[in-house]
């Protein structure tokens, strides 16, 4: 399965991104302070490596945790969170300017210079401003964290939802179809050979259909499933149902999801029955287009909205919600109607194929 659009960073890589952001900032800062320091006066150097590091361990040892515990235990609105970051930066920018101006004391510089007032004064307020630019970054950055974790969340519930609908079908699908062999299978028990035939396809369409779960598999095995799975639906309608399989042999080997086709050859029967003139016609095609692969099924007659007729399997659109969980949001499920016949075409992007693994 694949989750690539709904991807997310595990706790381990949060703390690396956090580091990363926290050593590249805080450098960042440091080295224009100090060009622009160079640039007027020469005596505030250590003032400038004092202020780094106490700005970088406030952020990594102070608010952090604080904000995280917050975060944690306090379900605060936008407007109580601003407050709360205004406040902080306040706190902890006053806390920066009067340990700076006891560290110039400690280190012996002359605090009555115009060069040290200056930027005791004018790195108050830059150095409020830039602790509230780090706390909205940490809201915004956990913000954005936390929507992508619900979103694969909420993505891995869906999938959850279609793997049982896809067991329902099956335990619904099965049976009906293995009734309807049966049945056909005593209309002609007085012809050995049709018994042979109808036997042996359903034997071998029970097999796949047993040992095929809801991971990837060859598109040609289920080809060849619905090979199967069409002799005996030809043995039950005699002439009035024709078919052909033809797919080509790259397209045979990609790795697929499972039940792909089978729900649009259903769907091709159970509609077509009610609206195309005898013989009913099915056509199965996969072949790759630019990389993507497309799997078409065609059926004589015309498009029936699936409200129009009660059903009891995955409705198309169901189909294309799963394919998109799965295969990303370029896999695709649509319906075009012709005068005569109806085409439902798959499309499965590429990117997706060439992450199949086997």
């Amino acid at each position: 399965m694949s989750l690539s659009r709904f991807n997310t960073i595990s706790p381990r890589e949060r703390t690396i991104l956090f580091w990363l952001l926290q050593i590249t900032g805080w450098l960042a800062s440091f080295f224009v302070v100090l060009v622009a320091a160079k640039l007027t006066d020469t005596t505030i150097g250590w003032l400038i490596i004092f202020r780094t590091g106490f700005g970088f361990l406030v952020t990594s040892i102070f608010l952090r945790p604080l904000l995280r515990y917050c975060r944690s235990k306090f379900a605060f609105g936008f407007v109580k969170w601003a407050i709360v970051g205004v406040l902080l930066a306040i706190v902890f920018g006053s806390l920066d300017s009067y340990l700076t101006e006891r560290f110039g004391v400690l280190v012996g510089l002359d605090m009555q210079s115009a060069a040290v007032t200056l930027y005791i004064k004018a790195a108050y307020v830059m150095r409020s401003v830039i602790f509230g630019f780090w706390i909205l970054l940490y809201f915004v950055i956990n913000y954005w964290l936390d929507s992508r974790a619900a979103l694969l969340q909420t993505a891995r519930l869906e999938m959850d939802k279609q793997a049982s609908d896809l067991k329902l079908l099956r335990a619904q699908v099965n049976p009906h179809f293995l009734f309807n062999a049966l049945n056909s299978i005593l209309a002609v028990c007085d012809e050995p050979q049709k018994v042979t035939a109808i036997t042996q396809a359903l034997a071998d369409y029970l097999r796949f259909s047993l040992r095929s779960g809801d991971g990837r598999q060859p598109l040609g095995e289920e080809l060849d499933a619905l090979e199967s799975y069409l002799r005996v639906e030809k043995i039950r309608f005699t002439d009035r149902l024709e078919y052909t399989i033809q797919a080509e042999a790259a397209a045979r080997s990609k790795l697929v999801p499972g039940a792909l086709v089978q729900p649009l050859v259903e769907n091709a029967i159970k509609f077509g029955q009610r609206t195309s003139p005898q013989p009913l016609r099915i056509a199965v095609q996969a072949r790759l287009r630019e990389g993507d692969l497309e799997v078409l099924v065609e059926n004589s007659g015309y498009w029936v909205s699936e409200e129009d007729l009660p059903s009891t399997g995955i409705g198309l659109s169901s189909l294309g919600q799963r394919l998109q969980l799965l295969c990303g949001t370029r896999a695709t499920v649509s319906v075009k109607s012709l005068p005569d016949s109806v085409i439902l075409q798959v499309i499965l992007p590429e990117e997706y194929l060439l992450s199949s693994k086997p």
